[in-house]
C-alpha cells in the first residue's frame, strides 16, 4: 500500500542519513588525526633539531669552560625543552592511536548497520 511505501521510503532516508552522518564523523576524525600526525611530525623534527642543538651545546661547553655556567644553563633549558617535546610526542602518538581505534570501531559499526539494512 502507499502508506507502507512511504514508511519504507522514510526509513530508508533515515538509514541513509545515519550512514551519511557516520561517514562525516569518520571523515572529520580522520582529518583531526591527519592534523595531529602533521603536528607530531613537526614536533619530531623539532626534537631532532633539539638533539643536535644539545650535542652542539655540549661540545661548546667543553671548549668554552670560562663560559661554562652560562652554557650549562642554556643546555639545561634545551634539555628540558627536548624532554618536554619527547613527552608531548609520546602523548600525541598515543592519542593518534586512540583516534585510529575509534575510527575503526565507527567504521565497523557503520558497515554492520549497512549490511543489516541491506538485508
Amino acid at each position: 500500500s502507499g502508506v507502507q511505501r512511504k514508511r519504507a521510503a522514510r526509513e530508508s532516508e533515515e538509514k541513509d542519513l545515519v550512514i551519511a552522518m557516520r561517514d562525516r564523523m569518520i571523515l572529520e576524525m580522520e582529518a583531526e588525526r591527519e592534523k595531529l600526525v602533521t603536528r607530531l611530525r613537526r614536533a619530531e623534527e623539532e626534537k631532532e633539531q633539539m638533539f643536535s642543538e644539545v650535542s652542539r651545546s655540549r661540545k661548546e661547553k667543553e671548549m668554552l669552560l670560562l663560559e661554562g655556567a652560562e652554557r650549562q644553563a642554556e643546555g639545561s633549558r634545551i634539555e628540558r625543552e627536548r624532554a618536554e617535546l619527547e613527552r608531548d610526542s609520546s602523548e600525541g602518538y598515543a592519542l593518534a592511536a586512540e583516534l585510529e581505534g575509534v575510527i575503526e570501531k565507527l567504521r565497523r559499526e557503520r558497515d554492520k548497520e549497512r549490511r543489516e539494512w541491506e538485508r
